[in-house]
Order: C-alpha cells, then structure tokens, then sequence
C-alpha cells in the first residue's frame, strides 16, 4: 500500500498544532513561533494567498491592543506575541489543508479516542495499572517542555486517575470532550470513510470523560440536527420531551454530574463578592469574577496579560469559562466579530457538504459557543481556526 506523503505531512502539521493546543508537555507560548516558522514555510511553498477576513482581523487585532496599551499604560511583547500568533496559527492551518481541515481533524482524534481506551480501560479494570504508568511517565519528563505538572505519557495524561475520567493526551477530562464534540459534529456533515465507526468511538470516548459539558452539548447538537428530519408534530413533541427529559437526568440527577452542578450554582449563589469571598475556580464563581473584570472595560477589553487581565491578585486567578474570559479579554465589539467569524463560518461549512438550512449551522453555532462554557479554548491556536473555515470551505 503506497503512503501519500502530503497526507502524511498534514495529518502531522494539524497533530502538532493540535498538542500545542492542549497536550501538557507541549502547550506553551514558547512552542508558537517554531509551530509558526513550519506552517509558515509550508504557506509559503503551496503558494496560499491571505483572505480579506483574515487581514481584517489582524488588523483589529491591532487596533484593540493598542487601545489596550493606552487604557492600561502598559505593553507586553511575550503577552501579545502569543495572542497574535494563536490566531495566525489557526488560520495557516486552515489554509495549508483547506477542505481537508475537518476530515483530518476527525482522523486525528479518532486515533487518539482509540489510544485513549486502550490505557483507560486497563486502569479502571486492573489495579495498580494507573502507578505503574505513573512511573513510566517521570522518564517522560525531559520532553516537559512547557513545565507542566501533570504525569504524561505523551499521548495519554494520568491526570484525572482518582475521579476515573478519560483525559485522553490533554490537560484535563473537560478539554478532551471539547475537543471530541468538534470532532463528533465535523464527521456527522463531513462525507469521511468509516463515519459510522468514527462516530461511535468519538461517542464512547466522551461518556468516558465524565464531562457535563460536553454531554449537554452532544445532547442539544443530536436534537438540534435530527429535529428536522421529524414531521409528525406529536412525534417531535415526543422527541422533545424524552430529550429534556434525559438531558435533565444527565445533568442533575446523575451523582457524578449532578452533585457537582448543583455545588458550583450553590457556591455561587452564596457568594457576595466572587474575588474576596471565594478562591474557587469553578465555572459559576469564574462567570461572576469575569462580569466584575468587564466593568468598565467593555469595549477594548481588558487584554490577556495578568497584570491588566484581573481586577484583584493576579498572580491567584484562574478562570475556566472559555465564553466569558474571551469577551473580558477582547472587549465587546472584537467578541462580537469572532462570533460573526463563527457564524460565517459554520454557514459555509455546512452548506459545503449540502447541509442547507439555518437549523444545521446554527446548531453548529450554539454548539461551539455551549462547549466554550467548560473551558478557556481561545488560549489554543486550533480553536482559531474555526473563526476561519468560510476561508476555505466554498462551493
């Protein structure tokens, strides 16, 4: 069987991109520039042009960091190198692959959703299994380029090993089942070979991960995409009920989900002022500090330097809603723009493989805006790349 060796290539330039976005060893700033310098050169050798859109949002980019810069009287170069560079990362990805985009990224975490079973189920089912990784993990450590803390073989985190949750290589459960509901709605529109297969170890893989979010938001995309395929009104009324109904036994009633969603909304309704009467970092007290760093700030942001970022000791904060922290980061009117991106975007997308119809891209839609309500996902290239998929997906 002969190798196509550009496949090859692409499938490795987006898995790189990817572990920058997300693999512990390998998710830090200082990993954008070589990451850069590589999507650059091959840019530049397939001869790729800069779309309108693109240019347009570097452009504001620009502006809203140097109204940034005068609001704050403050400037770092490290700070918004990193932020110009996720986002010109995600879009040289883009235009490297263009329609192959999707496709590759459901090969990619198809293949890590299988590399992930193979260690977590031994772990659940074999005790001691999980220390002996762990030791494994420490010979690992000279490839921690980014410092992190966590024990990882590189393709697969022991992260979360005492609250049995699948992290597959990424930072924690939470980040995994973000990035396998993208990969789960590109295959469902995309035409790929094996998408049955495809579709049902992504599925298994995220029931693995424990994640609220991502069972919420595979709930609403499922019901959002077949809604339309149902014609009989008592049948749709049906489907609807039974839907809420599971959606609600997942998301409350579960012990492992419904115990910790109805702490976080307790802890947050309690708490008068989110930065002095509590240190947790849950996603409810996280949205309260995040409107307290809005204030006054709503139209150039705050930036994403620490020191203009937070309101109140900044070298303590750690904010986990994806959603608010990039509004609080951008300002309003560059938050607003990235959702027309997005819309844009999933409208081309969908209609692409002749998914007509507002119903399908807008699911696509809400279902990124509901999975960016579990984690900071804007701080990684590849989820810029999403703002800029009209650029290549046309008919």
């Amino acid at each position: 069987m002969s190798i196509n060796s550009r496949k090859t290539i692409d499938h490795l330039l987006l898995l790189m991109t990817i572990a920058v976005s997300g693999f512990p060893f390998f998710s830090s700033t200082v990993l954008f520039i070589p990451l850069f310098i590589v999507l650059f050169t091959v840019f530049l050798l397939r001869k790729r042009k800069f779309d309108t859109v693109f240019v347009l949002a570097i452009i504001f980019l620009v502006f809203i960091t140097a109204m940034q810069t005068v609001v704050f009287n403050f400037f770092s170069i490290q700070t918004s190198a990193g932020v110009f560079l996720r986002l010109i990362n995600g879009y040289l990805i883009i235009k490297i692959l263009r329609d192959n985009f999707a496709n590759y990224y459901v090969n990619i975490l198809f293949g890590l959703s299988l590399i992930s079973l193979i260690f977590y189920i031994p772990i659940i089912l074999l005790p001691g299994f999980d220390l002996f990784l762990i030791k494994i993990a420490s010979f690992m450590d000279v490839l921690n380029i980014a410092d992190s803390d966590a024990d990882s073989l590189i393709i697969y985190t022991l992260h979360h090993l005492t609250l049995s949750r699948n992290t597959g290589p990424f930072w924690e459960a939470g980040a995994f089942g973000g990035y396998l509901v993208i990969a789960y709605i590109f295959n469902r529109f995309s035409k790929s070979k094996k998408k049955k297969t495809k579709e049902f170890l992504i599925l298994v893989t995220i029931l693995t991960t424990f994640s609220s979010t991502a069972y919420f938001v595979i709930f609403f995309f499922i019901f959002a995409f077949y809604f339309r395929y149902i014609k009989n009104f008592f049948i749709k009324i049906s489907f609807i009920s039974l839907l809420t109904v599971m959606g609600y036994f997942v998301t409350f009633e579960l012990p492992f989900l419904g115990n910790k969603v109805s702490t976080q909304v307790k802890d947050a309704s309690q708490v008068n002022n989110p930065y002095l009467d509590s240190t947790n970092s849950q996603r409810f007290l996280s949205i309260l500090r995040d409107y307290e760093d809005f204030k006054g700030h709503e139209f150039f942001g705050r930036g994403s330097n620490p020191i203009t970022r937070y309101s109140y000791d900044p070298d303590n904060q750690i904010r986990t809603v994806g959603l608010t922290d990039i509004l609080v980061r951008m300002g309003l009117p560059y938050f607003l723009f990235m959702i027309f991106l997005l819309h844009r975007s999933m409208k081309y997308f969908t209609s692409f493989y002749n998914f007509n119809g507002a119903i399908y891209y807008n699911s696509f839609l809400i279902s990124i805006i509901l999975t960016l309500m579990s984690q900071v996902y804007f701080n990684h290239p590849v989820f810029w790349s999403l703002l800029f998929l009209s650029c290549v997906y046309r008919k």
